[in-house]
């Protein structure tokens, strides 16, 4: 098994230190020795034990995170394979504009026949995507609570062999004082034999741990295993089915604005004015007529003077009358060809104007009206692209029942196993505790004969004890 944590460097220079004590160990070793020797023989195993442990730990703690992210699949599929049975429907409607332009009809009717033929596949893989989905969400469950049981332990892990680290570093800064001080012998013995006691009752705790690991966490990790493997070879075709039908969305996902401007174009019109001769233009002027006899009065006598004159008004030609006629045809209609405007044309107009309009001509005020079209729909074409491809691969996304039930069970019986292993590496349990406040009382005692004796305390550690975790795990996807 790889290592994944970095070597203190505390038991290194306590390596060094017994080394060159060496040549002087027999048996009359003095007490100094004897104790140096104790004390180092047991942080060796502490080291040991230690690593192992996080080793395994680490293990795990990295299978789950990427069974994590694998279970995160179905879910993504479930939900891209809805929004895309959506979006089929929302472009079919859309799609019937472009049929309508003469320059995206037999792209838009292709791309429609290719949409209508995977409608109904990508509904049921739909629905069957929504069902595996819910399936799956027990074993998602049950990974999250192995992961939290993995994690708790590995930093009761970590916490407890960082303590020790910097216990470490402290007396091998009092053994290499103590032998240059002989003063500092006596103390620094009484130190060394009750460290080497905290550690030897701590290493009784962690090899019990690493010994049953193979039951409590391996057994349970090779039953998960074989059914992980399982899904996550499905896994692997639901990725690429994901990624097929991401790449069918991002594609029409962008159709649905242009189009929905393209209807609003083909709906707006455009027109033209023109004049022609319609008939003679009268005029007419007052002309006086005699319309009676005039009566006058004198006298208070009336009597005939005259004939009364009157007035009317009389019409003449007087010129050609002009007539006006506003033309107004939708775009969608124009852009369908010279035929298609000419009927419209004719079907708004008199037979008067309409044969006025084919004197000044017809041809001229056509042209007219497709290039004011044009104008407003050219643009918007430019704006999508129907050259879709709607292959999609297999769409069957079933997992086996029994690899979710397998997966579910041994998840539970995993998280179980991590969350004792946790219990029993954790420094404020029933086993650890006193040693640990043993360790700190001698931890203080250090520092001070440190101090007395001028020799300067070692700095901490500034290399991490473990490599940095990292985290794959990108959630469930919901």
């Amino acid at each position: 098994m790889a290592k994944k944590l970095l070597a203190t460097c505390c038991l290194t220079g306590l390596l060094l230190v017994m080394m060159v004590l060496a040549p002087f160990a027999h048996a009359e070793d003095p007490p100094f020795i004897k104790s140096s020797t104790a004390f180092y023989n047991e942080a060796d195993t502490f080291r040991v034990e230690s690593n192992l442990l996080i080793d395994n730990t680490q293990e795990v703690d990295t299978f789950l995170l990427n069974f994590e992210n694998a279970l995160a699949v179905p879910h993504n599929v479930a939900t891209a394979l809805k929004q895309l049975n959506n979006t089929l429907a929302v472009v079919k409607q859309a799609i019937v504009v472009a049929k309508q332009v003469p320059q995206t009809r037999d792209k838009a009717q292709k791309l429609e026949k290719n949409l209508d033929s995977i409608k109904q596949p990508v509904a049921n893989a739909a629905e069957k995507a929504a069902e595996v989905d819910r399936n799956v969400e027990p074993v998602r469950n049950a990974a999250s609570k192995a992961t939290a049981a993995v994690e708790t332990t590995l930093e009761n892990e970590t916490a407890l062999r960082a303590f020790a680290v910097t216990y470490l570093d402290l007396v091998e800064k009092l053994s290499e004082c103590a032998d240059t001080k002989p003063a500092l012998e006596q103390p620094t013995i009484g130190i060394l034999d009750g460290s080497t006691k905290s550690f030897k009752k701590i290493d009784q705790g962690i090899k019990p741990v690493n010994q049953a690991y193979a039951t409590t966490v391996a057994a349970p990790e090779k039953t998960l295993k074989a059914a992980a493997t399982k899904i996550e070879d499905k896994i692997k075709q639901l990725e690429q089915l994901l990624k097929s039908v991401n790449g069918l969305q991002s594609q029409l996902n962008p159709l649905a604005t242009p189009l929905a401007e393209l209807k609003k174009v083909l709906d707006q019109s455009v027109g033209f004015s023109f004049a022609y001769p319609c008939g003679t233009k009268m005029c007419s002027q007052n002309t006086p007529y005699p319309c009676g006899v005039k009566i006058c009065k004198k006298y208070g006598v009336k009597y005939p003077c005259g004939t009364k004159i009157c007035y009317k008004e009389v019409p003449f030609p007087c010129g050609v009358n002009t007539c006006s006629e506003n033309v107004s045809i939708s775009v969608g209609t124009v852009i369908n060809g010279a035929d298609a405007v000419e009927q419209k044309i004719e079907s708004l107009l008199s037979s008067t104007a309409w044969e006025a309009l084919k004197v000044v001509g017809v041809k001229k005020y056509v042209d007219e009206l497709q290039s004011k079209a044009n104008s407003l729909v050219n643009p918007v074409l430019r704006k999508f692209n129907l050259d879709i491809s709607t292959t999609l691969p297999s769409l069957d996304v079933s997992i086996d029942p029994s690899s979710l039930t397998t997966a579910t069970q041994q998840l539970t019986h995993l998280a179980d196993a991590l969350a004792q292993i946790g219990k029993k590496i954790d420094m404020n349990n029933a086993d650890f505790a006193p040693e640990i406040k043993n360790l700190n009382s001698l931890q203080g005692d250090i520092t001070g004969l440190l101090k007395t004796s001028g020799c300067q305390a070692a700095a901490p550690k500034a290399a991490p004890l473990m490599q940095k975790r990292i985290i794959w795990r990108k959630g469930n996807g919901k």
